[in-house]
């Protein structure tokens, strides 16, 4: 879980009350937007650092600060001058995003957002009282396992005492009922040729309903088409217009023509999208690749459009490698990379 650093990442016109403090009983004013700092900056601040090999022994040879190791490209002579160390990967964040909406709507275990940790740490930052974990009625259930230690061969009995609690449902949890409209809806979609993957593929309407092997291209076509037509009618207004901004920005950065004087209108709606998500989403939603996407304009004001540096050609040369290597068990991008 990381801190939600975006609201900051924006100009002061941003409506205050965005964020609200169900703690304090007010409402949260946001500051100015941070200046990135410059190359020579960063490097001020690395320069000299110790890099210690390995885990540290005590607090002492711990490092403090921001940064923990001065990185080996700095003795590259032109580092210092370039604006954008390395490039973000655009194809991934879009994944990533549209896999963790997809298992936070669909509550998939194991990919959910929404989980008992997330609630307890809503109740520990005192906000959104109405979502805290409730400890169910009852005595505590006892566990017993029994297993067999290696050394001496006897068994032993492992207890353990769980207390299920019940998690409230929240504004984007939606019903059984729901969840077979959703994935009727994606089951019966057909698209051209070419395309993308038949969406058949990746739905389970029997027993368990949930989406499951979606490539990177799949989740690609998801988040910019698929998805705004299967939310239709199950989500509230609010959440599913806050997806639809999220999906419109994708779709925006994405395309092949780009007007550079709307890009910064464009910085400022992704970052009051993402604070609406803070608003109704867990807190274990905002990963790293969250945060990347208010990065993903400033890096196209510096190195041009999206399409020209993502990822895909790569992926596409590497699908075409594999099919002339005779030997599955190699791994290619390894031995390319060695």
């Amino acid at each position: 879980m990381c801190i939600c650093a975006h609201e900051c990442s924006s100009a002061a016109t941003i409506p205050i009350g965005l964020r609200r403090r169900h703690s304090m009983g007010r409402l949260k004013k946001l500051e100015v937007a941070h200046r990135p700092l410059t190359s020579t900056e960063v490097y001020n601040q690395v320069k000299g650092i110790e890099t210690f090999i390995g885990k540290p022994t005590s607090e002492v040879d711990r490092p403090t600060g921001l940064w923990n190791k001065q990185s080996i490209f700095w003795k590259l002579p032109y580092w210092k001058d370039l604006k954008v160390k390395n490039c973000l990967d655009v194809m991934h964040i879009e994944k990533n995003v549209c896999e963790a909406i997809l298992a936070t709507l669909m509550n998939i275990p194991g990919k959910t957002k929404d989980v008992k940790a997330s609630r307890l740490y809503l109740e520990k930052q005192g906000l959104r009282p109405e979502l805290w974990a409730q400890k169910r009625d009852g005595r505590k259930k006892k566990i017993v396992e029994e297993r067999v230690d290696d050394e001496t061969h006897k068994s032993k009995n492992k207890v353990e005492d769980s207390e299920k609690n019940y998690l409230p449902p929240a504004c984007y949890t939606i019903s059984r009922a729901e969840k077979r409209i959703f994935c009727e809806s994606l089951y019966g979609i057909k698209v051209p040729t070419g395309y993308s993957s038949n969406m058949k593929r990746f739905v389970t309407l029997n027993g368990e309903l949930k989406l499951s092997s979606m490539k990177s291209h799949d989740c690609h076509v998801m988040i910019q088409v698929f998805l705004l037509i299967a939310i239709r009618g199950i989500l509230p207004k609010h959440v599913r217009h806050t997806i639809k901004e999220l999906c419109s920005f994708f779709h925006t950065i994405c395309s092949k023509v780009q007007e550079s004087s709307t890009l910064d209108s464009l910085q400022a709606r992704v970052v009051e999208t993402l604070c609406k998500f803070e608003m109704y989403s867990p807190p274990a939603f905002f990963d790293i690749m969250v945060h990347l996407i208010v990065h993903i304009v400033r890096e196209i004001k510096l190195c041009g459009l999206v399409f020209l540096r993502w990822c895909y050609p790569f992926e596409r040369f590497m699908g075409t490698l594999k099919d002339k290597v005779s030997n599955n068990k190699m791994d290619l991008h390894v031995g390319i990379t060695s």
